[in-house]
């Protein structure tokens, strides 16, 4: 029931359908973790690293011209996890002997600070602190770059925003957030948040200004705050020209103005839309698409035991319940007993989704690449015995989720930021009664199948926050 991992969605064929059946098992029974607090997309970067490494001994003749990696929104936030930079896994994977140049863009400016600190501790650690003696920040440029071998530059940090062209933009943060939530999109920005203007590039403008247009970019992260598709407008003569392998987004909350406003809608459990093909703006369904479009397979990323995971959601392994932002109230269940939800609330059920994604290129210049990073994240051996030689399946994943839902534990202190995160149907223990019904008006505290995970903030984790 497990097809090969290597198979892009267009050569599953027959197989597909089996894929699809396997893979759903797998993510909506909550088998391993995929939320973005979590540390999935730094296993991820682990197995590209370690992919590329055996894809040059296997077949030297793929070899790129040259490795280049890009953080888009490349602040830290935390040591590790969801907020970390990426740019010092970069670092770590990539040091300034390996040849790679290495780039992040973070507009923020005191971010931008933390991220000059944290990258320069990192580099030392890396290649001694020679290699850093001579870094330099140059305000003028909103620049700090450090060297690499030969005094070719290895770290290239700006201070600017990427997007789809040159211009000048105002980076606000959003309500009640901290400035790891600024964005450049006006409908998620705080209204009473002044912001600053500062003046954006584009990726295919800033790799041929620095003589890099035709390198390969193996990894482009981008991570900005609901403005990811015009960041990979901004790129898109390196991504037709097949020059991106790899791509990670983040799906959530803010991938558009409908899911945003579902998600922070305060009392209320409305979905975005009746269904992912019905929600106006970007989705994950329309990515996926996009993708499709431009030669990439898209994944929701996630991770067990120290391991990346790729889901596949393109064409025919789509299902409608993977676009978990589209409805708040929407639920997994590990054994069709008892559900939580895919998004954490707070108790005025004001929302947070956050969920990453893999788009991975079907035939980069290195299909030996392709085809050992996609085996290292199949899905585990066991859970496919599991399908295979017991003949299990999670059938309740195919059918409606239960209109009554209760929780199953008392919700003792809303007030402090407690909601349920755990709920059971109602119907299946009507001779004992509820513990605590959720949804409808009233503080999530009576109603029908409504509720919430615990109160989330970026960076953190929480019960009931999609695993």
């Amino acid at each position: 029931m497990c097809p090969p991992a290597r198979l892009s969605s267009l050569e599953l064929g027959a197989r597909a359908k089996a894929s699809r059946a396997a893979h759903a098992a797998f993510f909506l029974t909550g088998r391993a973790q995929f939320w973005g607090s979590a540390f999935h997309v730094e296993y991820f970067i682990d197995a590209v690293k370690l992919a590329s490494e055996k894809a040059v001994i296997e077949a030297p003749g793929e070899a790129s011209n040259g490795t280049v990696l890009v953080d888009v929104g490349a602040a830290p936030y935390n040591v590790v996890g969801g907020d970390i930079s990426h740019v010092l896994t970069f670092v770590k994977h990539w040091p300034a002997s390996s040849g790679a140049t290495i780039f992040g863009f973070e507009p923020g400016r005191a971010p931008f600070t933390r991220l000059v600190q944290y990258v320069s501790k990192a580099a030392a650690v890396s290649t001694g602190p020679a290699a850093v003696a001579a870094d330099a920040y140059m305000p003028s440029t909103s620049s700090a770059i450090l060297p690499g071998v030969g005094g070719r530059e290895w770290v290239v940090l700006r201070n600017t925003p990427a997007s789809d062209r040159n211009q000048q933009v105002r980076v606000v943060n959003q309500p009640a957030a901290g400035d790891n939530t600024a964005s450049l999109e006006t409908h998620y920005q705080a209204s009473h948040m002044g912001g600053h203007t500062i003046r954006a590039v584009t990726l295919d403008g800033e790799l041929r200004r620095r003589g890099l247009g035709e390198r390969e970019i193996l990894i482009l992260k981008v991570d900005v705050e609901g403005h990811e598709m015009a960041v990979l407008r901004g790129g898109m003569k390196a991504i037709s020209a097949g020059r991106v392998p790899i791509i990670l987004l983040e799906y959530g909350d803010k991938m558009s103005p409908a899911i945003w406003d579902a998600m922070k809608r305060r009392r209320s459990g409305a979905a975005a839309a009746p269904s992912p093909q019905e929600l106006p703006g970007p989705s994950l369904h329309r990515l996926q698409t996009w993708a499709g479009e431009n030669g990439y397979d898209t994944f929701l990323l996630g991770s067990v035991h120290h391991r990346p995971i790729l889901i596949p959601v393109t064409g025919a392994l789509w299902r409608d319940e993977y676009e978990v932002c589209r409805d708040k109230s929407q639920k997994w269940s590990p054994n069709g007993r008892t559900w939580q939800n895919f998004s954490a609330w707070n108790p005025e059920w004001s929302a947070v989704c956050w969920y990453d994604v893999a788009l991975v290129h079907r035939k980069p210049r290195s299909p030996t690449f392709r085809r050992k990073l996609l085996e290292s994240a199949a899905l585990p051996s066991k859970f496919c015995e599991l399908l295979d030689k017991d003949g299990w399946y999670p059938r309740w994943i195919d059918q409606p989720p239960p209109t009554e839902l209760c929780c199953t534990h008392r919700v003792i202190e809303p007030e402090r930021g407690q909601v349920c995160s755990s709920f059971y149907n109602c119907t299946s223990r009507a001779n004992t009664g509820p513990l605590h019904k959720t949804g409808g008006k009233g503080g999530g505290t009576k109603g029908k199948g409504k509720g919430g995970g615990m109160a989330k903030t970026k960076g953190s984790g929480g019960k009931g926050a999609g695993r």
